[in-house]
């Protein structure tokens, strides 16, 4: 049995636009393929949206200088990474912005497993200052991780059980309190 997580993602449009771009060299090969596009649009400077999450309402409001594409979230990370968990105890990369595309499908961790299998595990977020002097750290050599040795792992939890991960890492700096919050509600989102 595969698990699929699905979700709505609201995207500003000129995100939309750089996504949906013809590869360079190519005639109709998009930057990202089509099933990672966001699946609802907007184009003005301000933008809120009231929704319900698990019972909750809660509101969605679009800051038009938040972030660049370099910075994930407010976070300042480098590589963010979402896990899908599948066949009950096997983690697979099925998102990522920083890392090559071909990693997606091939980076593959048991429940337990490195940083992201025991954040996966204790159902709690882990933070890792340098990944290298990690116990837990699960090296994969074609991504190169070690530019990025600081990790924080976040389990995305449906109904208190675990469906998968989200993973932040960049070059330095530990992530804080203020960091790991903002994970927890990006995987709320994940999840929903």
């Amino acid at each position: 049995m595969r698990l699929f997580i699905t979700s709505e993602v609201i995207a500003h449009e000129n995100v939309l636009n750089r996504m949906s771009a013809t590869k360079p060299g190519t005639k109709d090969q998009t930057v990202v393929d089509s099933s990672q596009w966001p699946t609802d649009t907007f184009r003005t400077a301000k933008y809120k949206l009231s929704e319900f999450f698990n019972g909750e309402g809660i509101q969605i409001t679009y800051h038009p200088a938040a972030h660049t594409d370099a910075d994930i979230a407010h976070t300042r990370a480098a590589i963010a990474s979402v896990y899908a968990l599948e066949g009950g105890d096997e983690l697979v990369l099925r998102g990522n912005v920083g890392f090559g595309e071909e990693a997606l499908g091939q980076v593959r961790l048991r429940v337990g497993q490195g940083i992201t299998g025991t954040a996966v595990e204790t159902l709690r977020p882990v933070t890792v200052d340098d990944a290298s002097h990690s116990e837990s750290f699960a090296y994969f050599p074609h991504l190169r991780e070690e530019r990025f040795p600081v990790f924080l792992a976040v389990p995305i939890l449906d109904g208190g059980r675990p469906v998968g991960a989200l993973v932040l890492q960049r070059e330095q700096q530990p992530f804080g309190p203020d960091d790991q919050l903002l994970a927890v509600i990006a995987t709320a989102a994940l999840a929903a």
